[in-house]
């Protein structure tokens, strides 16, 4: 039971890492072909995400706390830096990412203020860019498992 739950863990790892990955690329290379390009790009990746990340959420976390209950044990250093890491993001998505997408989705839709708009989604980008580095230090912890 143990290696399908590993299985099932690091599946949606690479569903939400590799996608978190893989959107930043696409995002920031639309930025080339302007603004309006670069705002419906992001809108898009946004709306994909907010349908794909929860799932790969869910099962990552609940993999994650089955293997922990039958291999592992909370308290071990880098299983809680791991899941303190891991709430931070899911914090972030549910409470800056999502309203973020919905909001500036809306707007792009509505035909507002393109300048405007990508001021704003410059500024979630950015943090975009610090949530994969989060992912990433969780990634780390999973393959060091530093004692």
């Amino acid at each position: 039971m143990y290696d399908v739950l590993l299985f099932l863990h690091i599946l949606s790892a690479i569903v939400w890492l590799g996608g978190a990955i893989f959107s930043e690329a696409i995002v920031s290379m639309s930025r080339r072909n302007g603004d309006a390009d670069y705002a419906r790009m992001w809108a898009t990746i946004a709306d994909t995400g907010s349908r794909v990340y929860p799932v790969a959420t869910l099962l990552l976390i609940g993999t994650a706390i089955a293997m922990v209950v039958q291999r592992w044990s909370f308290g071990t250093m880098w299983i809680d830096i791991a899941l303190g890491l891991f709430v931070v993001s899911f914090v972030v998505g549910i409470g800056y990412f999502s309203p973020q997408g919905r909001s500036i989705s809306r707007e792009l839709d509505a035909g507002g203020d393109v300048p405007a708009i990508v001021g704003r989604i410059r500024r979630v980008h950015m943090i975009q860019r610090i949530d994969i580095l989060v992912l990433l230090t969780i990634l780390v912890l999973m393959v060091a498992k530093p004692a």
